[in-house]
């Protein structure tokens, strides 16, 4: 399995990894936010709840250690709160969080993580939800390898496959095709972070990407990220590559080539 140059130096100096990452951070930090502001739970009851339903001899004041970021939630804790509040383990359950972890991930895993929206034919196609949430009515079908598709989906699902397949060529050590995805994935920040739960945290969604930079020296040689133009490309009041109709008319369609968010190393001329 492929190791950062992190890891290896960590490895010989017998450096252990923190249990809690930023990732783990972010995860609950945006399943917190949906649950306790969007939907307006309150902690306390949400609290008496998981008391009675946990049958715990005291109360803890968990849910309120979530609320106030002192304790980062925990899988079982999630399916209890599920439980008791459908679809809040929604984005909690995405393989993005996993994907974005700075760590090694065999093939095997990889295609774990996405198989539910891969169909294996003579040619394997994404066959990805619609919509930030997964609703099952409407689906967009094209070739695994179709970055540019994955790009002009401008959100969550289209970010994963362009994870994936990011992830997938550090796993097998290609570093030319590590190099153009990684490129890819800086692109596709902006689609990903204007999601309104993702918009205040694209700064450690941006860190996230530059650290799966670092884990290829090809990429983290020859590519450097742009942050203030992702952060403009956040903020802008329109996003042309979020696919609303499945087949625009063609007279409708547009396509206008966004700035870059990353620049690639080159050779000066020092005779000037």
């Amino acid at each position: 399995m492929n190791k950062s140059i992190i890891e290896k130096l960590n490895k010989l100096t017998g450096r252990r990894r923190s249990n809690t990452n930023e990732i783990m951070k972010l995860r609950h930090d945006i399943w917190a936010d949906e649950l306790f502001i969007d939907k307006k739970v309150s902690y306390i009851k949400l609290d008496k709840l998981l008391h009675s339903k946990l049958l715990k001899s005291r109360r803890s004041n968990i849910a309120e250690k979530w609320f106030n970021r002192v304790h980062v939630i925990k899988p079982d804790h999630v399916e209890a709160v599920e439980e008791l509040h459908k679809g809040s383990s929604c984005l909690y359950k995405l393989p993005l969080w996993e994907l974005l972890e700075d760590r090694p991930i065999g093939p095997k895993r990889l295609k774990k993580l996405v198989e539910q929206w891969i169909f294996e034919g003579r040619i394997p196609m994404w066959n990805l939800p619609e919509g930030q949430y997964g609703e099952p009515h409407l689906r967009l079908k094209f070739a695994v390898e179709d970055v540019e598709s994955l790009f002009r989906r401008a959100d969550i699902y289209g970010f994963i496959g362009i994870l994936y397949l990011l992830r997938l060529s550090e796993a097998k050590k290609e570093g030319l095709t590590h190099f153009n995805l990684i490129g890819v994935a800086y692109r596709a920040l902006a689609g990903l972070c204007r999601h309104p739960g993702f918009k205040k945290y694209w700064r450690v969604f941006y860190e996230a990407v530059n650290k799966l930079q670092s884990r290829v020296p090809t990429s983290l040689l020859l590519l450097e990220g742009l942050p203030d133009i992702i952060e403009a490309q956040i903020k802008a009041s329109e996003h042309i590559y979020h696919m609303e109709d499945n087949h625009p008319p063609l007279l409708k369609y547009r396509y206008v080539e966004p700035e870059y968010p990353f620049r690639e190393a080159g050779f000066c001329d020092c005779q000037k």
